[in-house]
């Protein structure tokens, strides 16, 4: 028995050798071990001899965010790998516009901001077969005894036109880092076989608890796939219940997950959460929820429509915010990956791992979506990575009205970190503070020290005098002393409301 469990591995490493595979192949866990081991050996190497030509090297937006991760110790790096079959090789395409790449045996990924919402930097290494001279054109770490190279994903092209730009420039320049788990697949296009690994050597024991997998298999009741007759979703999430002789309260919760990977329990349970506290605080029935693929209904959460519809979510706000009157107060609660510019990452319908415009929701979308809001008050709490881009454009622009409030969890270059935004946006008790209360409170919290939360009244002090549901939140004679979600109006209401 042991002669012939021999000749099988004999046989196994031959075939292996044949199509360029090495034979530690078939111990996995010990591979990806060596292989991340000498992926990070390599990133703190180069940061010992320069932090700016690492940052550059290793696709990361600037040298204080290199310095930051070479200062971790690699039990706070999570590990993804992905390894070609055999007769296969791998290709790798990226959400944010980078090349693809093609013809690789393995990819590595580095996470070291594993409590970080996407996008934030992460490190990319891909491994070849391919001769000693190439690998050393390509500043490789050389595997001799299987002649693969371990090298590093950057974006030349993108370093070349930074490098031609002014200092001013390149400093708010993020565009050549790596910010997102790539779609890596092999002979089955769209089939992710880039995952996460537990347990490997000194690195970060644990990986992402997901949504279940019958959750992430398609977009829910999609229109190409069904019967238009059976499958009116679009318009149904567009509808908007708007009464000429009643003003209400309206939410809306917008959340893109993107893909399997990316769209963690996390992102439900701040779904989850602000739903209810939306309703406790007295916005009842009128909370829209666009979220990852879409859910049906169940009996804690409402249906929720896939965030890839987003021309259904755009005209249920602006039926919202040009009806008159229709809403007392209008609170948007956003929580989707984010490119470094700000624009959140909704679904990847079509599954072939790049965002294209209609999977992307912009920052100029939904300010332009809210410009000329009628709404008495809105407020735009946005809990995702470089989330201060929201607030850095309307101090430029100045597209809103003054009934307008955005508070971020974040500033326009940092990454957004845990659910501690969410918590205390979501918690009892809000029904009776004033907004910069809150605010207050969140940024003055130790747990928070390291984030930068922005809050942006833009104009009408509505901020310092009312609570997230349009009540009053002191003695002053200011909106309504208390929400019950809708107000009947009479004739001279009506008429006056309809006029402003």
């Amino acid at each position: 028995m042991k002669s012939s469990r021999t000749i099988v591995a004999l046989i196994l490493a031959v075939v292996a050798a044949a199509v360029g595979f090495p034979d530690h192949h078939y111990n996995e866990p010990r591979t990806v071990k060596k292989w991340a081991e000498d992926s990070w050996r390599m990133f703190q190497t180069a940061t010992e001899k320069s932090v700016e030509a690492a940052s550059e090297h290793f696709g990361v937006h600037d040298a204080n965010m290199t310095l930051r991760i070479s200062t971790k110790g690699r039990s706070e790096c999570r590990v993804y790998a992905a390894i070609a079959d055999h007769r296969e090789t791998l290709s790798v395409v990226f959400p944010d516009r980078h090349m693809p790449v093609s013809g690789l045996h393995a990819v590595l990924l580095l996470d070291p901001f594993p409590g970080a919402y996407f996008g934030h930097p992460v490190l990319i290494f891909l491994i070849e077969k391919t001769s000693m001279d190439m690998c050393d054109e390509r500043k490789g770490h050389y595997l001799h005894g299987n002649h693969l190279c371990i090298y590093v994903k950057n974006n030349s092209r993108c370093i070349q036109m930074k490098r031609n730009k002014s200092p001013s420039d390149r400093s708010t320049d993020t565009d050549c880092a790596f910010n997102f788990i790539p779609l890596v697949q092999g002979k089955e296009a769209g089939k992710q076989k880039l995952t996460c690994r537990e347990n490997i050597g000194n690195f970060y024991t644990h990986c992402p608890v997901l949504r279940d997998t019958e959750d992430n298999l398609s977009v829910y009741c999609d229109k190409v796939r069904y019967n238009t007759h059976r499958c009116n979703v679009a318009e149904e999430a567009a509808e908007a219940n708007c009464s000429s002789w009643q003003r209400c309260d309206h939410a809306m919760i917008l959340s893109g997950g993107w893909n399997h990977q990316l769209s963690e329990y996390q992102s439900y349970l701040n779904v989850k959460e602000m739903f209810e506290m939306l309703k406790r605080i007295g916005f009842g029935e009128n909370i829209k929820i666009f979220y990852a693929n879409g859910e049906a209904s169940t009996q804690e959460m409402p249906r929720m429509y896939s965030s890839i519809l987003k021309e259904s979510f755009k005209k249920h706000l602006r039926t919202l915010c040009n009806t008159k009157p229709c809403v007392e107060t209008l609170v948007l609660y956003l929580n989707s990956p984010t490119l470094p510019n700000g624009n959140s990452l909704l679904w990847d319908a079509d599954k072939n791992g790049e965002a294209s415009p209609e999977e992307q929701f912009t920052v100029d979308e939904m300010l332009s979506s809210l410009q000329d809001c009628s709404a008495k008050q809105v407020v735009l709490l946005v809990d995702q990575s470089y989330s201060g881009v929201f607030t850095k454009k309307q101090s430029k622009n100045r597209k809103l009205r003054s009934n307008v409030i955005i508070v971020t969890s974040t500033s326009e270059r940092q990454a957004a970190f845990g659910s501690d935004f969410r918590k205390y946006w979501s918690k009892e008790g809000l029904g009776e503070k004033c907004i910069n209360n809150i605010y207050d409170e969140y940024i003055n919290d130790p747990r928070t020290e390291d984030m930068t939360s922005l809050l942006l009244d833009t104009g009408s002090g509505a901020s310092h005098r009312l609570t997230l549901n349009g009540g009053s939140c002191s003695n002053e004679p200011w909106g309504k002393i208390s929400s019950k979600g809708c107000e009947n109006l009479s004739s001279s209401r009506h008429w006056s409301d309809f006029g402003n």
